[in-house]
């Protein structure tokens, strides 16, 4: 089965997302704290990512996503954000490991086979 991980301190957001992977057979991982989100990528057992732009605390998943691929992460992932064209969202193309950038609002399922494309190559 495969595994994703989704980070968004929107925890409507967060059971939104669950629900719908779930029921396309993804095990998921969902959380909003970010001192959760740092041990659960060294784990090391996710197929992909789905991280939140506007975290909150201080917190972007930009400035996030850029420490754990410095730090050799090497699982697909996404950005998702309500700013898509956002000069610093923008910076996370340039990651190894970026898929893209998903705008809210957006279409579960079509989100959905794009994840499910990746992990499953």
């Amino acid at each position: 089965m495969k595994k994703i991980l989704i980070v968004d301190n929107d925890s409507g957001m967060c059971q939104l997302m669950t629900m719908a992977f779930e029921y396309a057979k993804f095990e998921v991982v969902a959380t909003g704290s970010l001192p959760e989100v740092s041990k659960l990528v060294l784990d090391d057992s996710f197929d992909a990512l789905l991280m939140d732009f506007h975290l909150g605390a201080g917190e972007s998943g930009l400035s996030m996503l850029t420490r754990f691929s410095e730090s050799g992460m090497q699982m697909p992932f996404w950005l998702v954000t309500g700013t898509p064209h956002d000069q610093d969202a923008l910076k996370v193309l340039e990651l190894d490991g970026c898929q893209g950038i998903i705008a809210k609002p957006f279409v579960i399922l079509e989100l959905i086979t794009q994840v499910n494309d990746i992990v499953s190559a």
